[in-house]
């Protein structure tokens, strides 16, 4: 069941490229091909089919240790716009090694040496006094299991990391950011890091101990197809970093020294920056701060339910790390919290003086692009739902 599920998806997002190309979609492709040969490889060894397995398990060998690394590249391809294919070399290479190994030794190996070794170790986990290439056939296995049990924790890590430096840099870029999140490849990594450990146990108890009790597969069958649907859905329909390029693109021409996406640029004008006055001061002699606030408060450009820095710099005619500096490190906060506190206030001030409106009515005249936006931004700076806050006023 797995195998045919992850084979139909990575039909699916082969097609979906060809009108919807991109880095992410691609790279989940392969994550849902190599899957495929995994779960062939387990097909082949409970179908007993022993001629097959010499390749089969070699493929498999190789596909177990390198699914992990391939879904936490899929998300560098979702959250990083310059990460590098060169990056991917040292999280592919010990899987390919595994593999080749066993594929090697299994070359090296006479026939009755592979029928020994099939029967006695794949199938029974029993094959003592071994030496020569039997020896380090039964290594490579083990070496193998090895590889895939030391990747999950710093991968987990590092995906956890992917994702916050990209949620980082919604919030000082986006107002609305709800729509853009990872929220669901964040739960998608979680799971699968659950059912990679579970992987890790069962490789530990032995795939043998279930050739005799064939019902037990249903249940890790189950779970693996349907998490693995899951997957393949979330990537169908998850945005990414790509998806933001022609929006940020501003911010690269006008701030070519911020670092990756994902980080904060170090603020550092230039000296030709220092001798135009006039992109830090109005002809009014107002500071960047002053004009700020006019232009939100005064004009209520914060009512524009998708507001993105870009505008508030291009409406300010300034430099995009004047107007980042002003708000990140004058003011303490992202630009969605500047944003969204401002359409909170609105919201506040709504509910005093037209208590007749509906929630959703409040919400979409203070910007919000959502409800969901609205009640969790609600609740973040004024600590109540918007009810509670309604029912206290009548009080």
């Amino acid at each position: 069941m797995p195998m045919f599920v992850c084979g139909i998806i990575a039909v699916i997002l082969l097609l979906e490229q060809l009108q919807r190309p991109s880095r992410a979609l691609r790279t989940l492709t392969v994550f849902m091909a190599v899957t495929f040969v995994l779960y062939l490889g387990h097909c082949v060894y409970f179908m007993r089919e022993t001629s097959l397995i010499p390749l089969t398990d070699t493929l498999y060998c190789t596909a177990n240790p390198l699914v992990f690394p391939l879904y936490f590249i899929y998300i560098k391809c979702l959250t990083e716009r310059t990460f590098s294919r060169w990056h991917t070399v040292p999280l592919l290479l010990p899987s390919l090694v595994c593999g080749i190994a066993v594929g090697v030794c299994y070359l090296q190996m006479s026939p009755d040496e592979v029928s020994l070794f099939i029967e006695r170790y794949l199938y029974h986990n029993n094959l003592p006094g071994a030496d020569g290439i039997l020896r380090l056939q039964v290594l490579a296995h083990r070496a193998v299991q090895v590889v895939f049990a030391l990747q999950i924790v710093p991968i987990l890590w590092l995906g956890f990391r992917a994702i916050h430096q990209f949620d980082v840099m919604l919030e000082h870029n986006y107002s609305s950011v709800d729509d853009k999140r990872l929220t669901w490849v964040k739960v998608m990594l979680i799971v699968f890091t659950c059912t990679n450990f579970l992987s890790f146990v069962s490789n530990i108890i032995g795939r043998y101990r279930f050739i005799d009790n064939m019902d037990l597969l249903v249940i890790p069958s189950v779970l693996f197809s349907l998490l693995l649907f899951a997957v393949g859905y979330v990537g169908l329909k998850q945005k990414g970093i790509d998806s933001l390029d022609d929006e940020l693109h501003t911010f690269q021409r006008q701030a070519p020294e911020a670092v990756a996406v994902g980080e904060m640029p170090v603020v550092s004008p230039s000296p030709a920056l220092h001798s135009e006055p006039s992109a830090v001061m109005t002809a009014q002699n107002k500071s960047l701060r002053d004009r700020l606030e006019q232009l939100m408060v005064e004009q209520q450009l914060y009512l524009q339910p998708q507001l993105k820095l870009a505008d508030v710099v291009t409406a300010l005619g300034s430099n995009r790390n004047y107007v980042y500096q002003t708000i990140n490190v004058e003011m303490g906060k992202s630009f969605s919290e500047y944003v969204n506190s401002l359409r909170i206030e609105h919201a506040k001030k709504l509910i005093r003086s037209h208590p007749d409106l509906s929630f959703v009515e409040v919400g979409s005249q203070s910007g919000f692009a959502s409800q969901i936006s609205f009640y969790r931004n609600f609740r973040l700076f004024v600590g109540v739902t918007p009810q509670e806050y309604k029912n206290s006023l009548f009080i």
